[in-house]
């Protein structure tokens, strides 16, 4: 049976008075803001869980519409970058709203961070904006030749790392945060995470990761992780104010209305791309040179090796492609690891 008590004003649940209790009474060290209401939780679930049903519906039933909208440069993708770069200004604002509390805001400038370097590696770090060449440590180590480090990991590293993320912050650090003993110590370090009525979302995001159902999934919870932390980030920025959040509607706008910003600048983003690559001279310029300078690097290694690229089989792969998956099924011939031999391409000038 959930007690209530009348604390001035407002109403009170044994979990805001644990967290009362934190606070010193100049409201500074060990302040603990307020949780994300339950209303405002449920809309960030239904959207989040919206993007997985919204994915699972065109991967079962229209398998080519759904590859256009979650392969490279879709609006998922899209989306996926505004969620964290906005992500990035909400977190930053919040532990800027923390310090003034005179709390060290060092786990919130913390995620803030992580959230721009992740928006910064969607979109390659403004290559896949401007076109510019990668460095040659890039062009060999990085199979997608592009400029991002995640795809210079191990792949197993970094699905792990991925896993972690989402099962340390979105799950295990909620929980901690709500037992006693443990969330007072995280509380007075500083320590800020989403609310526990999140946990669905991220649980959700885990097993559609863990067991990858269809292609391009990753991209999917991507997203749904993407949003997680923007969801998060309002809560944060929220919970440092001052101002009452009495009113269903005051309480899930911000929500409702972050998703609305996040859906329609990644589709104006998308359309934006898709326009610039159709109509520059350049862009088609650069992919006759770089269609090119593959057929050289093919060519070479098929002398030089004694297998046949790029088909095998009568079927055509990407390099990268081969290099990471090894051969075809049923196929005889060597294993096509090819990390490093781009060379053609390397020596391509900036276009």
């Amino acid at each position: 049976m959930k007690t209530h008590v009348k604390h001035g004003s407002h109403t009170m649940t044994p979990t805001s008075i644990a967290e009362t209790k934190d606070s010193t009474p100049d409201g500074k060290v060990g302040q603990s803001p307020r949780q994300m209401s339950i209303s405002a939780a449920l809309v960030a679930d239904l959207v989040v869980f919206g993007v997985l049903v919204y994915a699972a519906f065109f991967a079962r039933f229209y398998p080519d519409v759904y590859l256009r909208i979650a392969s490279e440069d879709s609006y998922i993708e899209w989306m996926t970058f505004w969620s964290y770069l906005i992500g990035t200004a909400l977190f930053a604002a919040a532990a800027r709203r923390q310090h003034r509390t005179g709390q060290l805001s060092w786990f919130l400038a913390g995620i803030s961070l992580f959230c721009l370097i992740v928006a910064m590696e969607e979109i390659s770090w403004g290559q896949r904006l401007i076109g510019y060449q990668p460095p040659i440590y890039f062009l060999k180590s990085n199979s997608h030749q592009e400029v991002n480090f995640r795809n210079i990991m191990r792949s197993d590293l970094r699905q792990n790392a991925f896993l972690v993320v989402i099962a340390g912050y979105g799950v295990l650090l909620p929980i901690a945060l709500n037992v006693p003993r443990v969330g007072r110590w995280l509380r007075r370090l500083a320590i800020v995470g989403p609310s526990v009525w999140l946990i669905p979302s991220f649980i959700a995001a885990f097993a559609l990761y863990w067991s990858y159902p269809w292609m391009f999934t990753g991209e999917v919870v991507e997203l749904m992780l993407g949003l997680g932390f923007l969801f998060t980030g309002i809560a944060c920025l929220q919970s440092y104010a001052h101002a009452s959040r009495r009113g269903l509607l005051r309480q899930v706008m911000p929500t409702a209305a972050a998703f609305v910003v996040v859906l329609a600048l990644g589709t104006v983003a998308t359309a934006w791309v898709e326009r610039a690559r159709d109509g520059e001279r350049a862009a088609r310029k650069a992919a006759r040179i770089e269609t090119r300078a593959l057929m050289d690097d093919l060519l070479r290694l098929t002398a030089e090796r004694g297998f046949n690229v790029p088909s095998q089989c009568g079927t055509h792969v990407r390099m990268y492609s081969l290099a990471e998956m090894g051969p075809l099924p049923n196929c005889s011939g060597a294993n096509l690891h090819v990390f490093g031999s781009m060379v053609s391409l390397a020596r391509e000038p900036s276009i």
